[in-house]
């Protein structure tokens, strides 16, 4: 469920910045603070330790150590401080010259520099500065003039105050910041649920009562607001619209295909008429084409005889021929008789004549005779 419902992984990516965002200001908070309180502390003490050594300073003056050592007792006692203690140029305890030197004492005395250091008494945190003191003009009537330093102050403070209040904020603003982050989650939460996921959500209803069942475009997404979501909706409303146009033109082409569908089924009948009235033709066709086949080798069988007779004919033809040759040379011989002979009949007709002539002259020679 919770990779398919939105508004969890709203939360949690509300929960995951909110809860970093708290933890690192809470942390960065009681860091600055706990360093705060620590600085204050430290300075408070060394304050504190400013005054002790010019009160020192003055008791030293007096050359009573007693004074010194009932301002010392006085000091502890008040509780300002948890341990103050004096030591002489050596480094050892003022009036226990048989103790052995401190070394982190004659560490600061030989650099002349102020020493803190933090660490734990009997499970309690401390501040231990080591001060020393300067051989002032005025101290070097009872101490050695070529000494930088007549001794050092060893200041201990308690640090459970400033951890205490540091733990005391640690815990108020862990408090503090918890029922923050709850508080700033779940508003957050019914901010984004009742603006933007409520939206998201009804545009995906809509979305889907479109997209399922018969898919009615007639719905629209309503828009609310003007922002990305409204924006949203619009386009959604639009592309609905453009589907619906879309679908309207597509319906009408569809009446238009089904209009040319019909027709082309008529036409695909009409082609099927055709085609069977050319596959009877075709048929007959092949009949006619058998019948002409067979036509044909007769025709082919005649045509055989045919030439065969041909050849008789051309045979007889050239006999003809040659007959006919010497027939045309029998008539030619004939002719040039009949013309011998008629050259002779018109010499005889003309003999013919002369004697006749020659006749009727005699005849009239013998009538005349007679």
């Amino acid at each position: 469920m919770f990779r398919t419902r939105l508004a969890f992984k709203v939360l949690a990516i509300i929960g995951i910045t909110l809860f970093l965002g708290f933890a690192t200001l809470g942390i960065t908070s009681i860091w600055l603070e706990y360093n705060a309180i620590m600085d204050l502390q430290t300075r408070n003490t060394r304050g504190l330790s400013t005054l002790v050594v010019r009160d020192i300073g003055e008791l030293m003056m007096a050359g009573d150590m007693a004074v010194i050592e009932r301002y010392v007792a006085d000091v502890r006692g008040k509780g300002a401080v948890l341990d103050l203690r004096i030591y002489d140029a050596a480094g050892r305890p003022a009036g226990k010259k048989q103790d052995a030197p401190d070394g982190e004492v004659q560490a600061a005395l030989t650099s002349g520099a102020t020493a803190e250091k933090r660490h734990k008494v009997e499970g309690r945190h401390v501040l231990s500065f080591i001060v020393p003191l300067a051989n002032e003009v005025r101290c070097q009537s009872c101490h050695e003039q070529g000494a930088r330093f007549n001794g050092a102050m060893l200041l201990t403070t308690s640090l459970e105050e400033g951890y205490a209040g540091a733990r005391n904020l640690t815990l108020a603003l862990a408090l503090v910041g918890v029922c923050s982050f709850f508080l700033l989650l779940g508003v957050m939460y019914l901010f984004f649920n009742r603006v933007i996921i409520r939206n998201i959500g009804e545009i995906s209803r809509r979305v889907q009562e479109i997209a399922q069942g018969e898919g009615d475009l007639t719905v629209s997404v309503p828009v609310r607001s003007s922002d990305e979501l409204g924006v949203l909706a619009e386009g959604i409303n639009l592309l609905v619209t453009k589907l619906r146009e879309i679908i309207s033109g597509l319906y009408h082409q569809a009446g238009h295909i089904a209009i040319s569908a019909c027709r082309t089924i008529k036409e695909t009948e009409r082609l099927v008429a055709s085609t069977h009235e050319q596959k009877d033709l075709s048929t007959s066709v092949a009949v006619a084409s058998e019948e002409m086949a067979a036509t044909l080798n007769d025709v082919a069988v005649n045509t055989q005889r045919a030439a065969q007779l041909s050849l008789s004919v051309d045979r007889a033809a050239h006999e003809g021929m040659a007959t006919v040759t010497e027939t045309a040379e029998s008539i030619d011989r004939i002719k040039d008789s009949v013309m011998a002979t008629l050259d002779t009949m018109d010499k005889l007709q003309q003999s013919s004549g002369q004697i006749r002539s020659e006749e009727r002259r005699v005849g009239k020679e013998c009538r005349s005779r007679w």
